[in-house]
Parts: structure tokens; C-alpha cells; sequence
């Protein structure tokens, strides 16, 4: 009962521990992940998902029956972990892990439901004088790598550890950098580009260390996002909105705060609300930024965004022109602005084809009263490039840099 699974049968962590000598054979570690299997699980039902189990490893133990030198243990759940002997009498473990690549993105039948299992996996190579424990946890960090850049299979090497001591520490301080005022909101004004007044401003999150050295936004704001902690900056990042609006009472500025995918649920968006109605502010004033990778299910998206226009809240679709960009989704969504990357604008000035794709967005979105807003301005002649295209807004370095808000 210690040792093994009681639904699958193999072998379990525990079971590793008390066999866990090294023996001189050099071994391939695997860990092997079903993505989802918890959404699966919630939404089919505890026993159904421990069919699923059941079933998978049937389909693995299949696999690797005719292969004497791997073993196959279950970590939790539907993540699995394979030990690979380097024999030369087995099979490389090239093959095997081949093999077990062809259960990725197949249909496993379950009580006559079709399934679709994807898979992946992180993969190393330890010696033979390393315990397998070691390896396990080598294989960890290379999934974690292949989780989140969204690879089938990662291999382990040195820079992972660094990359993944790296994510621990941005992850493992956020809390405590919050709640002392390490991370704070700094905000950068947008213009009008027919009268070059202040539009509005957008809230962008800033992180100061101990040593007065700053970590990237474009660092810690990923690697958060991927955790329930995005939730916290973000209701930290909307109390701080709320109070720019507050210090701006006598103008009709905008103020846009950036939202995650996380962010876009009933508990959020019920936070935003009572905090605008305590803050006695102006929903009309509040623009939501999304980015386009939150926009891969659509049909749930128009919900939310629908939820937020119902309330007068406005919504933008953020670094447009650089993930899933489709004209049709984006005519199926209750959308204010459109805000162009500046990976298209930085060339708008000299680049034809930046140009032309430029005035189509911006044609597009007036035939479908949509506001355009120009990222990434950084010189004069790139905002009058936007002006000659017909952009309503604009947002860059020539016009002003992003500024700390007062503690």
C-alpha cells in the first residue's frame, strides 16, 4: 500500500525512495504529463477520470512490455515517471521514448468516449552513479520548461537549473515585494494624434530589488502570470488606477489597466466592479487591456468582455499584430481599441510593408468604429507617419516615458 498506486497498480515516489542505490548503469529519467487531466477530471467526474488512469497506463504498459530494462511509475495522477537502463542487450532509449511519443495527440475510448490525450514530457540522462531521485528531479525542471513554452518534450541541461532557479526566486519574493512596496505603479500618458493632448494613461507594473537594480517587466510579468499570483498585481494595479483617476478628477483621462488570462473570471471581474463603485469613480474611465493570447477561446472570451461593457467599462486588444490577429474574431468581440505593436509601428516611418499592414488595421477598425492607438512612437517621424494613416492614439518615448505614481 506504501509502494504502490492503489488505482493504476505501478509503483509509486515512495517506492523509489526505499530501492534508491545507484548501480553503476547509466539511466534515462522521463517524466511524462497528460495536459489538462484536471480540467478533465472536474468536468467528467472523479471516477471517470480514474478510468482515464486506468486506461492510459494499459495503452503504456503496452508500449513498453517487450522492454525489460524500463520501469514505469506513477508520480500523481496522470503524471507518470520512466526509468530507462541503458542496456546493450534492451532497447535505446530513443526508441522507447518514440515509441510513447505516438500516445501524443491520439484518442484514447473510455466507456465509449473518445478522449484526446496530449502529451508532455521532460527528459535527461544521468550516469550511473547518480540516483534516480536526482534524475527525477532533473526531468521535473525540464518539464516545467516544456509546460511553459508549451514544447511536447524539453532534455534537461545546466541552463535549466538557472532558468528555473530563476523563475523560483521571481515567484518565491513576489508576495513579500509587494506587500513592501517593492513593486510599484508607474503610468505612461497616451495622446490624441490630431491635437497631441493627454488621452489618457496606462498603469504598467515596475519591481525595484534591495539594491536599487530593477527586474524586467518583460521577466517577472510571464513568469507571474503563469501562477494565481497575477491576481494579486492586478487588484494591486487596479487600487492604483483608481487612485490616478481619483488625482485626475478634473480631466476626463482614461486609465488602462492590463489584464491576464487568469484575470478573466467571475471573482475578478466582481472585484473590479466593487472596487470602482467604492472608489466612487467613473466606470467610463477605465479601459481593460487583453492580450491576444487570452483571446485562444473565444467564445468564452465574449462573456467576460461583454460582462465588462455591460458595466461601461472599455476594453482594448493589446500587442495586436503579433499572436493568434484575425480580423473576425475580433469582429465578434465588444472591442474599444485596438492597440498596434510596436514591432509594426517602429517601421511605420520607413518600411513599407509596416505601413500597409498599419492602414489596414486602422481601416479595418473605422468601417467597425473601432479606436486605433499606435505603441512604440519613438520618434517624430513615426507619429506623423501614424497621423498620415488616420491612428486616433498615440503612445511612446517621443511623447513621454513612464513615471512612477507617488507612494
Amino acid at each position: 500500500m506504501l509502494t504502490h498506486d492503489p488505482i493504476s497498480g505501478l509503483q509509486n515516489i515512495e517506492a523509489i525512495r526505499q530501492e534508491d542505490v545507484p548501480d553503476g548503469s547509466p539511466r534515462t529519467i522521463a517524466v511524462l504529463t497528460v495536459k489538462d487531466f484536471e480540467d478533465k477530471m472536474s468536468f467528467l467526474g472523479y471516477n471517470f477520470g480514474n478510468t482515464i488512469i486506468e486506461k492510459f497506463v494499459e495503452k503504456l504498459s503496452e508500449i513498453l512490455y517487450s522492454h525489460a530494462n524500463t520501469e514505469l511509475y506513477q508520480y500523481a495522477g496522470m503524471q507518470f515517471i520512466l526509468k530507462i537502463t541503458h542496456s546493450s542487450s534492451g532497447a535505446s532509449a530513443d526508441s522507447i521514448l518514440a515509441g510513447i511519443e505516438k500516445l501524443n495527440k491520439s484518442i484514447l475510448i473510455v466507456d465509449s468516449i473518445p478522449i484526446y490525450i496530449e502529451i508532455q514530457m521532460g527528459i535527461t540522462e544521468i550516469p550511473g552513479d547518480t540516483a534516480t531521485l536526482s534524475g527525477m528531479r532533473q526531468a521535473l525542471i525540464a518539464y516545467s520548461f516544456a509546460k511553459a513554452n508549451d514544447l511536447d518534450s524539453s532534455f534537461y541541461d545546466l541552463s535549466l537549473e538557472s532558468h528555473y532557479r530563476d523563475i523560483l526566486s521571481v515567484a518565491s519574493s513576489f508576495t513579500a515585494s509587494l506587500a513592501n512596496h517593492s513593486i510599484e505603479a508607474a503610468y505612461q500618458y497616451v495622446y490624441s494624434t490630431d491635437t497631441e493632448e493627454i488621452y489618457g494613461a496606462e498603469m504598467l507594473a515596475r519591481w525595484k530589488k534591495d539594491d536599487n537594480t530593477n527586474i524586467s517587466p518583460e521577466l517577472f510579468i510571464p513568469i507571474i502570470e503563469k501562477t494565481d499570483l497575477i491576481r494579486d498585481l492586478t487588484r494591486y494595479m487596479i487600487s492604483r488606477a483608481l487612485e490616478f483617476v481619483k488625482e485626475n478628477r478634473d480631466t476626463s483621462w482614461i486609465v488602462s489597466i492590463n489584464f491576464s488570462l487568469k484575470d478573466f473570471s467571475a471573482g475578478s471581474l466582481n472585484y473590479l466592479f466593487d472596487a470602482i463603485e467604492n472608489a466612487q469613480v467613473s466606470p467610463e474611465r477605465i479601459l481593460i487591456e487583453v492580450t491576444e493570447r487570452c483571446l485562444v477561446d473565444v467564445a468564452d472570451m465574449i462573456k467576460y468582455l461583454t460582462l465588462l461593457r455591460d458595466h461601461n467599462i472599455r476594453v482594448a486588444i493589446d500587442d495586436f499584430g503579433t499572436g493568434y490577429s484575425s480580423y473576425q474574431y475580433v469582429s465578434d468581440l465588444p472591442i474599444d481599441v485596438i492597440k498596434m505593436d510596436k514591432s509594426i509601428i517602429s517601421k511605420i516611418d520607413k518600411n513599407a510593408t509596416s505601413k500597409s499592414i498599419a492602414r489596414s488595421i486602422v481601416d479595418f477598425c473605422r468601417e467597425n468604429s473601432i479606436k486605433t492607438l499606435a505603441e512604440g512612437v519613438e520618434t517624430r517621424e513615426i507619429a506623423d507617419a501614424c497621423k498620415e494613416i488616420g491612428v486616433d492614439y498615440l503612445q511612446g518615448y517621443y511623447f513621454h516615458r513612464p513615471q512612477l505614481m507617488e507612494s
